[in-house]
């Protein structure tokens, strides 16, 4: 029995010592230097999803981690514009017990500019005059920088318009980003059917024990109306 004690406890070291050599990570924070608010909120949400994706359970994991990062932090600039952001990776370093931190500054350069903006109404709503109010606080303007967010925003109004003012079928015919990066610009063109324009059918009233020309007078709408969302 002597003998076989010592040979047991040796093994026994050996299995705790790789133990602790595979759990070098638990937690990787990253530290973003150079961004606005919104855009670092943005960028990290993608660096989080990744590490979703890729959950760091070792040095060579946590490493890979630092290496993908200036990828994934281009990603997140670019529905803002920037596209030749200068990404510099400062340290990947141990901030205490199977915690690492990775670093990085961003210095964001030019962000790529609206040359030309095309936004049409085409269709039987053309000439509504609730599109004036759209265009009037649009968010894309020419000579402006280029946002992602903007121009679904954009998207969005003229959608809503289209559907609330009774053109339930409108659908854009065009809606395409041209990105110039050698020169760093960007050309936008939406155009939008409107569709025919929808009325207000026959009304009925179902379960209910009040007189209908009773019920009708509380009714904000008639048939033969146009649609408006507004009146129901």
């Amino acid at each position: 029995f002597n003998v076989k004690w010592p040979f047991v406890r040796y093994c026994l070291l050996i299995l705790s010592s790789l133990a602790v050599s595979t759990a070098v990570a638990d937690k990787l924070v990253y530290s973003i230097h150079g961004l606005p608010e919104s855009i670092e909120t943005n960028v990290q949400n993608l660096l989080s999803i990744d590490l979703k994706e890729h959950k760091p359970s070792s040095l060579e994991t946590v490493r890979a981690a630092y290496v993908r990062g200036p990828s994934i932090i281009r990603r997140g600039l670019e529905p803002f514009g920037y596209l030749h952001a200068q990404i510099t990776s400062n340290h990947l370093e141990s901030t205490g017990h199977l915690e690492w931190n990775a670093s990085y500054t961003i210095s964001l350069g030019p962000p790529i500019k609206i040359t030309r903006l095309n936004i049409q109404i085409i269709g039987e709503g053309a000439t509504l005059g609730s599109w004036r109010a759209v265009r009037y606080s649009d968010p894309l303007k020419g000579g402006q920088r280029f946002s992602m967010k903007r121009y679904d925003e954009v998207k969005e109004r003229l959608q809503m318009v289209a559907s609330d003012q009774g053109f339930l079928e409108a659908r854009f015919v065009q809606h395409q980003v041209l990105i110039d990066c050698t020169q760093n610009t960007v050309e936008i063109d939406l155009v939008l059917d409107t569709g025919p324009l929808y009325y207000f059918g026959d009304i009925h009233f179902n379960g209910s024990t009040y007189d209908t020309a009773f019920l009708e007078r509380y009714l904000m709408f008639h048939s033969g109306e146009p649609y408006q969302s507004t009146s129901l």
